[in-house]
């Protein structure tokens, strides 16, 4: 295992998150009564069960459809059959699974499916356990989620350009009857580090008082269309958003970490209300971040040209894959164009000179060279699978 030399690195929050969705089903029948609906648990139960991850709830917001929780350290959003948590810091999100998974079993509930995912830390030697590594939150997962005869599906990226991995992790718990028992709608993704500082200064607190912070904020909160929402300003900085839709199973989530030197901004959205493109066109105008990744989990697939009409930004990886042949993946990374003139791209520098440390050979393939990375604008053709991926599959039987 590579050790890394965090001597040069500011001291700084984490904000890339963990992301656990749990998916349930009614065995007995094809929909969930209100009886047997997550959404019937307790705000006070919910908290408990974040006790174990040891984040808080802020404030709480509710649709016909979903309740949703701002959190202390990012979003819980309770569904009638799943629950949707992320958090960042050193939270521990997995430490909450076993929790989650009583919780649906008491109302009568048959686990259906769970996915983990994440991108790569910005201050990886700050996590706890089970989070120190991904290879040790797959053996925590495992450990949970082998039912009767479920297939599991690992996946992880290095890019030798900014050191970014992105790691998922889907345990089918239903076999072959997964892709019939329930749904997963598009969740679209963005990732973003090195937030322009002419953006990031409306989210301190001795700015919110002025006219362009309350417009920056409006911006963000216009970002999906037509969404009720719940937001919460930190101190001295920060600023977190969930959003909801009246008239469906939508939700958007903001968080945004001002700080130059740890700067970041995730924007998350099941919302088809507006294009891919036309989102991220949005976000990327306020925030102008020196990099950043994208991600569409679900839904029916993407095109390759969704992304072509992003100014200034070059994109250098683009893949696609399954979970479970269930789940379709596609992923981006951006970098902004070498002419354009960044004032946060020393950070950058500093972030992507880490020492990213890789799987257990035993467990996990090989890396493919990093000579094998090809530089793609993102006008060029993209093909899917063009760069690597490290899928593997096991089944328990």
């Amino acid at each position: 295992m590579n050790q890394t030399n965090f001597s040069h690195k500011l001291d700084g929050f984490e904000g890339p998150e963990k992301n656990l969705q749990v998916i349930f089903i009614d065995s007995s029948k094809s929909t969930i009564s209100s009886e047997m609906s997550l959404r019937s648990i307790s705000q006070e139960r919910w908290q408990q069960m974040l006790n174990l991850t040891a984040c808080t709830i802020m404030s709480c917001m509710k649709s016909k459809y979903c309740t949703s929780y701002v959190l202390s350290e990012s979003s819980l959003f309770v569904f009638d059959d799943r629950v949707i948590l992320k958090t960042c810091g050193t939270t521990r999100l997995l430490c909450g699974l076993d929790d989650i998974l009583g919780l649906g079993e008491s109302l009568g509930l048959t686990p259906a499916a769970v996915l983990f995912w994440r991108k790569s830390f910005s201050y990886p030697e700050k996590q706890l356990p089970p989070h120190t590594s991904f290879e040790a939150e797959c053996a925590y997962l495992d450990a949970r989620c082998v039912f009767d005869k479920p297939k599991t599906v690992r996946s992880f990226y290095h890019d030798s350009q900014t050191h970014d991995n992105w790691s998922f992790y889907m345990a089918n718990l239903l076999g072959k009857e997964l892709a019939f028992k329930i749904t997963f709608p598009s969740t679209f993704e963005l990732k973003m580090h090195e937030i322009h500082p002419d953006a990031a200064k409306h989210f301190f607190e001795e700015n919110r008082s002025t006219s362009e912070a309350k417009a920056a904020v409006d911006r963000v909160r216009s970002f999906v269309p037509e969404m009720l929402v719940d937001e919460l300003n930190f101190e001295p900085c920060g600023y977190s958003m969930n959003g909801l839709s009246a008239s469906a199973s939508e939700y958007s989530t903001v968080h945004i970490t001002p700080e130059a030197h740890c700067s970041y901004v995730s924007f998350e959205t099941t919302s088809t209300t507006l294009s891919t493109s036309e989102m991220a066109n949005k976000v990327l105008g306020l925030f102008h971040p020196a990099s950043f990744t994208a991600t569409i989990i679900g839904g029916n697939g993407v095109t390759a040209d969704c992304f072509n009409d992003i100014a200034k930004y070059n994109c250098f990886v683009k893949s696609s894959f399954m979970l479970c042949d269930v789940i379709p993946i596609t992923v981006w990374g951006f970098e902004i164009n070498s002419e354009e003139h960044h004032p946060l791209q020393y950070y950058t520098s500093i972030r992507q000179s880490e020492v990213v440390s890789k799987p257990d050979s035993k467990s996990n393939p090989t890396f493919v060279p990093e000579d094998s990375i090809s530089i793609l604008n993102v006008t060029d053709e993209i093909e899917t699978d063009i760069l690597q991926w490290h899928c593997f599959k096991t089944s328990y039987t």
